[in-house]
């Protein structure tokens, strides 16, 4: 039997623990890895913001926020026999992590210089100002808090009809493609039903409108509840050069926590998941305090 464990410390305390499932993917690698048929089972190690329940067909994180390189490997001979795998996230990353996830390679050795791609998580929120509508409110963050924003030192409330700009952008996609995503992380209102639009401006002054139907949101539910809109980048938006100004307008009441570009439906049976374990009480990672993340795999 093959059992996997995350452990979580800073400052080598350890501040949380959870088990996890191994994929399908998972158990194809390892054993592909003990017969030579791969270099690597275990390469990063990555935590994203969404707890929905982990599958055995899981490729990615829900919501990949941090990923660090695996650093350290070893094992522990006893009872039980243990193989360690350590990275740590850098003290500059902020998050409330719901879910971790390990990956048989590092992004590098798969897409080059291309990586899940942070466009914005509104830490300088002095950036940012309201150009249409009611002007906008901000929550901070705050460890292991509710309405804390996941990623980030700020996440926006936008009221109904309105739009937040920020004109001191530099955000290039020139490394990606068309089927590369630009996903938005939202938190929405109860009774909330609309859509979001985004608009980007290059250096060149060329404006390009980004309104897919894909970045429509709902909530019936009694609670505000986190959703990703995706959408496909599109040949008009790669086409700008280097980004300096970044609007988003929405017609209902939401919350913005993040703008990321995922290079996830690349991701092939060589590179998907090998683990994910899913965390009902969120790690606190603080701005200023590196986190160390241990992967122990139990055989038994």
């Amino acid at each position: 039997m093959i059992k996997g464990t995350y452990v979580f410390k800073q400052g080598g305390i350890e501040i949380g623990r959870s088990e996890n499932l191994i994929t399908t993917n998972g158990k194809n690698t390892i054993l592909k890895y003990l017969t030579n048929s791969t270099s690597e089972w275990a390469a990063a190690i990555t935590v994203g913001a969404l707890p929905t329940a982990a599958t055995v067909n899981d490729m990615t994180l829900k919501y990949e926020i941090a990923r660090t390189a695996v650093t350290l490997k070893s094992y522990i001979t006893g009872t039980p026999n243990l193989i360690v795998v350590k990275g740590t996230l850098d003290s500059s990353v902020v998050a409330n992590i719901y879910e971790v996830g390990v990956f048989p390679l590092a992004t590098g050795q798969v897409f080059g210089a291309r990586d899940q791609f942070s466009v914005e998580d509104f830490s300088n929120i002095t950036n940012w100002t309201t150009t249409v509508g009611t002007a906008y409110t901000t929550n901070a963050y705050a460890a292991q808090s509710p309405i804390s924003p996941r990623t980030g030192l700020y996440s926006i409330n936008m009221a109904s009809s309105s739009t937040i700009k920020n004109s001191l952008e530099a955000i290039s996609l020139a490394k990606y493609g068309v089927i590369d995503t630009l996903d938005i992380l939202v938190n929405v209102p109860t009774g909330s039903t609309g859509s979001l639009s985004l608009s980007f401006t290059d250096v060149n002054g060329i404006n390009y409108s980004f309104a897919p139907s894909s970045y429509s949101f709902t909530n019936s539910t009694g609670s505000s509840v986190y959703q990703v809109l995706s959408a496909n980048l599109t040949p008009g938006l790669l086409a700008l050069s280097s980004i300096t100004s970044l609007s988003i307008s929405t017609t209902s009441a939401i919350i913005i926590d993040a703008v990321r570009v995922s290079i996830a439906s690349e991701l092939s049976a060589n590179t998907g998941l090998v683990s994910r374990s899913v965390l009902t009480t969120p790690i606190a990672k603080v701005y200023g305090i590196p986190l160390d993340i241990e992967y122990f795999v139990q055989l038994s």
